[in-house]
């Protein structure tokens, strides 16, 4: 199997099988109750802000995994939904109309721009947002890959240090950040569910080798 990984803005057939990926492998998150047009256009907005980015591992012409990160979360939403206020907005006051699916949606964005209130760390702001590798392709070193991209990624943006969220409960997502270098950072609830804030530290290594600059691809 030859993986592609690639930093940029996905094709529109990528970014359908990006927002499936993110359907099927964070299927209890709030943003997947929405339905895979909404994260198509929530992933395009993503990889043009100039706050964010989405790696994307191709397998031929599969995705084999992605990864989704920003500098700020707060001002990357605010970028897209300047933006994409009516694409976004309208799906999303659909499936609010109920006050249990209400109160989630404000926890969503209450997270994204009001960490602080949620008691999580504000520092860094830079975050991995997301990260899923298709069934098929885990324990490929896939899920690695993406992660050394995201680090090279940051390095090039002078980051140090980089947080992500995940569910306590998840013992395989826990073990896949504590082996690649991520440290528990705090606890906290978030839609009444116990998540784990994890860091990464990048200073630790301001040798690290990257690739040309002018590369479009890292291959594994």
């Amino acid at each position: 199997m030859e993986i592609r990984i690639t930093i940029g803005e996905p094709n529109e057939e990528t970014i359908g099988q990006v927002a499936l990926l993110h359907q099927q492998g964070i299927a209890r998150g709030f943003l997947s109750s929405l339905g895979t047009g909404f994260l198509s256009i929530l992933y395009k907005a993503i990889s043009r802000s100039p706050y964010s980015g989405v790696a994307v591992a191709m397998d031929g012409d599969t995705v084999a995994g992605f990864a989704a990160v920003t500098l700020s979360t707060k001002k990357m939403y605010s970028w897209i939904f300047r933006r994409y206020w009516f694409r976004l907005g309208f799906p999303f006051i659909i499936k609010c109309l109920s006050p249990e699916k209400l109160m989630k949606a404000l926890q969503t964005i209450g997270y994204g721009l009001l960490r602080k209130q949620y008691g999580v760390t504000m520092r860094p702001c830079a975050e991995l947002l997301s990260i899923v590798v298709a069934k098929n392709c885990r324990k490929k070193g896939v899920g690695r890959k993406l992660i050394d991209v995201v680090d090279e990624f940051f390095l090039r943006k002078k980051v140090e240090a980089y947080c992500v969220v995940t569910n306590a409960a998840d013992s395989v997502s826990n073990s896949f950040y504590l082996s690649n270098g991520f440290r528990l950072n705090k606890k906290f609830h978030h839609h009444k569910i116990l998540m784990n804030e994890y860091l990464k530290d990048l200073h630790h290594f301001p040798g690290k080798p990257l690739p040309d600059r002018n590369a479009a691809e890292t291959t594994l």
